[in-house]
């Protein structure tokens, strides 16, 4: 499966959680509220979670393996980058 998209849904200043996005595989499938978390200057990624009745949060969606863990974090990060800096240089311009 390969990321084809990825949509900045909101942004957040002044906070650990960084940002919360969707991602498009192969064109035809979107898992949305993907949580972008920076801590120490690492991001990592947060998959959509779900608050069951006995107040567990468990996983709506997740990658099979840590490899495709790594593909998805990769693709959703270098997203996530490039963006900001697309942002500063517009905003340097005004």
């Amino acid at each position: 499966m390969k990321v084809t998209d990825v949509t900045i849904r909101k942004s957040f200043e002044d906070s650990d959680l960084e940002a919360i996005v969707s991602v498009t595989f192969n064109d035809y499938f979107v898992v949305h509220d993907i949580k972008i978390i920076k801590e120490q200057n690492n991001y990592y990624i947060e998959m959509p979670k779900h608050k069951r009745a006995d107040g567990q949060l468990v996983n709506i969606a997740s990658p099979t393996n840590p490899t495709v863990m790594q593909e998805i974090t990769k693709a959703i990060i270098r997203a996530y980058q490039e963006n900001a800096v697309s942002e500063d240089s517009m905003a340097k311009q005004d």
